[in-house]
């Protein structure tokens, strides 16, 4: 039985996220057709069965010969380097990969994607940052780059949020950490905008109640991934009845589906989504504000059928 080789700790815990357990050889590695949560990494100290931990050596996903979406979901905060990848020709092996996640690496060698005849979906550091982009006109699957990264995290001077007054929302959740009432400062909103522009952002949601939209209120929830973000107006009618209002995004139409998925298991149509994380951060301090949608875009409430619930 072929050894499991040596790899980056948070290789090790993608891996341990994908098949609930450690994986004893080579043969399970080639089973693997999802890898996606590098958020984590490996105890140095913690007692494997296999393998030492090597920094930056991700090699090993070239033996997973029947991958079809690498997300490098590592949840990096704003002012984080990218996940540093010593080689990246482990791509050309993945010849099934459909989806592909790089932007929050250090991938620059655009070349490696012409290797990989069934790609669908890439998603790309900034284009400046990038070698042979020359090879992304030629492809003919969905490209798009990461170009909202700011330098040194700061927004420019006239991007500042400027402060005011108290916020209309009594509960705000920024991937998992809660802010309720007073807690709902000028700062937390300014922490929200950074993170949502920068694609730190994993999950938002905003209420006009304390308890987060648990208390039958109106209440606004921000799924993102991969540069797109859906913001999902949830109320109720006077009989009680429950309603989803999503924007229109008038870039797109037909059935073509969004890279992001409400609730993380919801398919949603492009044209429900937005592929533009400044807008979002728009949309989101709006409602924080004035607990209203964002009056620049059109909003409308999906059908049903196309939800695919």
């Amino acid at each position: 039985m072929n050894p499991v080789p040596d790899m980056d700790g948070r290789l090790y815990w993608a891996i341990l996220r994908a098949q609930g357990r450690w994986a004893d050889s080579l043969y399970d590695l080639k089973k693997i057709k999802v890898l996606k949560d590098f958020a984590g990494s490996v105890d140095p100290y913690y007692e494997r069965p296999w393998g030492r931990l090597a920094p930056g050596d991700f090699s090993a996903i070239g033996h997973m010969e029947n991958l079809h979406t690498l997300i490098f979901d590592c949840q990096l905060q704003p002012d984080e380097p990218p996940l540093q990848v010593e080689d990246f020709s482990f791509l050309a092996r993945c010849k099934k990969l459909k989806k592909l996640d790089l932007h929050a690496t250090s991938f620059t060698d655009c070349a490696l994607l012409a290797e990989l005849p069934a790609l669908k979906q890439a998603y790309l550091p900034a284009r400046n940052t990038l070698e042979h982009v020359e090879v992304l006109d030629g492809l003919s699957c969905e490209v798009k780059t990461d170009e909202r990264e700011l330098s040194g995290g700061a927004l420019p001077d006239d991007e500042y949020i400027p402060a005011g007054g108290a916020a209309a929302v009594r509960f705000l959740s920024l991937n998992g950490t809660e802010y309720i009432d007073g807690g709902i400062t000028q700062a937390a909103l300014d922490k929200m905008v950074r993170t949502i522009r920068s694609g730190a952002a994993r999950g938002v949601c905003l209420s006009v109640s304390e308890y987060g939209g648990e208390d039958d209120e109106d209440f606004l929830n921000v799924d993102l991934a991969h540069g797109w973000a859906v913001p999902a107006f949830n109320y109720w009618d006077e009989e009680g009845e429950a309603h989803l209002m999503l924007p229109v995004n008038d870039r797109y139409d037909g059935a073509e589906l969004a890279p992001v998925e409400i609730g993380g298991q919801s398919p949603v149509l492009k044209r429900h989504a937005l592929d533009d994380l400044g807008l979002a951060a728009e949309c989101v301090l709006h409602f924080a504000r004035t607990g209203e949608l964002y009056p620049g875009l059109q909003w409308e409430e999906p059908d049903p059928e196309s939800m695919y619930f």
